[in-house]
């Protein structure tokens, strides 16, 4: 039964004030609570920034926490030299190194204690009604940007003779990219294209963000693989055939046929804006200062974790596994327990089962956790439309009772492969990290029925901004506490849904000051990883394959039979406890180590995401679990089912007698499809 708006609302403010008042004093505010010597390096030179509390004493030089932010220009001078070597060595000695240098790191990356931070002039934000009119406005074709004056594209011959034939043919169009702000509203605010020509891909191109920024279809080579959609809105175009002629000629050709791509731009803008609405400083100070709250768990020892080899050794925890459940799902706890639990477990974390009050038979519920020892009550009602506020009890107890770097927050009917997990989150930085399937522009139920219908009272919008879907998403740690401090605050208001919910709570976050300066929405492969229907019918929009890690919606059965088939293939070597395949269920109890098959599978599977679009090689596959996916609730139905879209076709004249790049992704061509009534040059 729906629970009247006025009653979620009264109910959540009477759990909000008797949490605050009780557990306040529980959660820091202070986002540097360890002195910060951060030191930025580029080409210039040399400066130095300081965050956090001063220290007087004689434990300053341990107290204070270290941090090398190295330009990628430095890398592009040492290009052949690996990282430890390419800078100063007492740069790199310091606690931890940020980098905007993708030939180190990985966008979004991190490896040992090097992690990727680019440095972006705030993007250009604005309300949806001047977006709407400086889009109405675009009258003019297309410009194009040179490279800075400093930059190493101009080493290349033709960089020089494309410059030569714009400046001759468009002179009041072309602009040279200065990193100013200024030049950025020039060159794209009255565009509908504009042509990149410096194709760096060493670094985030911070004119390839401000162009998105302002609403023009870039045309660019460089780096792209930011978010998942990124690459759709971009244009490539063949720089070695260059000829500005040409492109006069191609572009009006599709320009009246890219109204399509529009919705998609504006996507990408909202989500892009996660990442880069506050500029570098706050981004720099707010990464430093989360890496360096590590290093004040080892104060007494400080020397320990500037020596460690591995900076794994001296880091917390890397996963905290919650898993939402209800008390009658003893089955599903079961089944988790028996199953992928167990290499989380022998990995280390902790995995715990989160459940509301329950409404009968307490002594069940205390039964199963003095047995298990992984049951969390939280003082909320059981029930779908009650999860709002459930998911926000969660964070409030993984902010205070939690030691990790990201928290897992999982469904009970999920089979997860966490081996794949494991190692992708090895490679993240564990600052403004949200990782899980996302949607995007979901609109607002009208059936007063469904379970994230919410009266225009509660929200009164059309439709929810990006969510993480809560059958599994990741948080890092500072996430986690920067929304239970919101929480606390009263900042955060409820709506129902736990998941739209979450996306609402996300939007506050990066609006609110101080918030989180840099969100990065990670999505990045996901579409492929989750498996949202439990079948393997390829007409399903997300269907299970031997790519997926992730499958929703499955039985305790199904669960049981996956894990069991994830055992024949050798993924995992068992303590002796309950060593059963396919043929029956496995055991309660014992570890499960992962074999140096799914090692392997696993690295490969975990890496894809961050591969260059352009040169994409397959994962190898897992165990085929179709078989098991042919029984249960929903298999009959799905397996008729005919609903997937095709989302990438394109009329075959875009890539018919051009001279741009013939790309093998149609959806890098689907730029090719925005929009515009008689533009001119």
């Amino acid at each position: 039964m729906q629970a009247p708006p006025t009653l979620l609302a009264a109910c959540f403010h009477i759990w909000q004030f008797l949490l605050a008042l009780g557990r306040a004093h529980l959660l820091s505010t202070d986002d540097c609570p360890v002195p910060v010597k951060a030191i930025i390096v580029d080409s210039t030179g040399t400066d130095t920034l300081s965050f956090g509390p001063s220290r007087n004493d004689c434990q300053e030089r341990l107290a204070t926490c270290s941090v090398s932010w190295i330009s990628y220009e430095l890398v592009q001078a040492n290009h052949d030299v690996p990282a430890e070597n390419a800078a100063d060595g007492a740069l790199l000695s310091r606690d931890f190194v940020l980098t905007d240098a993708l030939k180190w790191v990985p966008f979004a990356g991190r490896s040992g204690r090097i992690a990727f931070l680019e440095r972006i002039l705030p993007m250009p934000r604005m309300e949806n009604e001047r977006l709407d009119s400086i889009l109405a406005a675009k009258d003019l074709l297309v410009s194009v940007l040179l490279p800075r004056k400093t930059s190493v594209a101009w080493a290349d011959m033709q960089t020089r003779i494309i410059a030569e034939q714009v400046m001759a043919v468009l002179p009041d169009h072309t602009f040279v990219d200065d990193g100013l702000a200024a030049t950025y509203e020039q060159a794209f605010e009255p565009y509908r294209f504009s042509l990149i020509v410096d194709d760096n891909n060493d670094t985030v191109s911070q004119a390839l963000i401000h162009c998105i920024g302002w609403g023009t279809i870039p045309l660019f080579n460089g780096f792209s693989h930011i978010v998942a959609m990124l690459p759709r809105v971009v244009v490539p175009w063949d720089r070695a055939a260059f000829r500005v002629e040409t492109l006069l000629t191609f572009l009006p050709s599709i320009n009246h046929g890219v109204a399509a791509l529009w919705q998609q731009h504006r996507l990408i803008q909202d989500q892009l804006l996660y990442r880069y609405s506050r500029g570098f400083n706050a981004s720099l100070r707010a990464a430093a200062c989360h890496l360096c709250s590590y290093k004040q768990a080892h104060l007494e020892d400080a020397l320990k974790f500037e020596d460690a080899e591995d900076v794994e050794d001296v880091l917390p925890p890397l996963v905290f596994v919650g898993v939402y459940s209800a008390q009658e799902n003893v089955q599903k706890r079961q089944a988790i327990r028996r199953t992928w639990a167990r290499p989380v477990r022998t990995h280390g974390f902790d995995l715990k089962f989160f459940l509301g009050r329950p409404h009968a038979h307490l002594v069940h519920v205390k039964a199963e956790n003095a047995i298990h020892k992984d049951v969390i009550l939280l003082d909320v009602q059981e029930g779908y439309r009650w999860n709002s506020i459930k998911g926000l009890m969660f964070l409030e107890w993984c902010a205070m009772n939690v030691l990790a770097r990201f928290i897992v927050k999982a469904d009970d009917d999920v089979y997860l492969r966490p081996e794949p997990l494991v190692l992708l989150l090895k490679r993240r930085p564990s600052f403004g990290y949200v990782w899980g399937y996302f949607d995007y522009f979901s609109p607002v139920p009208e059936d007063e029925h469904h379970a994230f219908f919410n009266s225009e009272d509660i929200y009164p919008f059309a439709v929810f901004p990006p969510y993480a879907r809560g059958l599994l998403r990741v948080l890092s740690a500072d996430v986690v506490a920067a929304l239970a401090n919101m929480s606390l605050a009263g900042k955060l208001p409820v709506i129902y849904g736990d998941d739209p919910c979450f996306g609402v709570h996300l939007r506050y976050l990066r609006d609110d000051m101080p918030g989180l300066p840099m969100l990065t929405l990670d999505d990045r492969d996901s579409y492929r990883i989750f498996a949202m229907e439990p079948s393997c019918n390829p007409a399903l929009w997300s269907h299970a394959s031997q790519r997926s890690w992730i499958i929703h919606h499955v039985s305790p059965e199904q669960v049981e039979c996956m894990w069991a088939a994830d055992l024949d293939a050798g993924m995992y070597q068992l303590d002796g406890i309950g060593q059963t395949g396919r043929t029956g269920r496995t055991g309660n109890a014992g570890g499960a180590q992962s074999t140096p098959a799914v090692l392997e599978v696993a690295l490969a599977a975990a890496s894809f995401a961050t591969q260059e679009r352009q040169a994409f090689e397959e994962p190898p596959p897992f165990p085929d679990i179709c078989e098991c996916l042919e029984f249960g609730p929903m298999a009959a139905e799905l397996s008729k089912r005919q609903d997937k879209i095709n989302a990438t076709r394109l009329d075959s004249r875009l890539v018919t007698d051009l001279s741009f790049r013939h790309s093998s992704s149609l959806g890098q061509l689907a730029a090719c499809r925005a929009s515009g009534s008689g533009a001119s040059v």
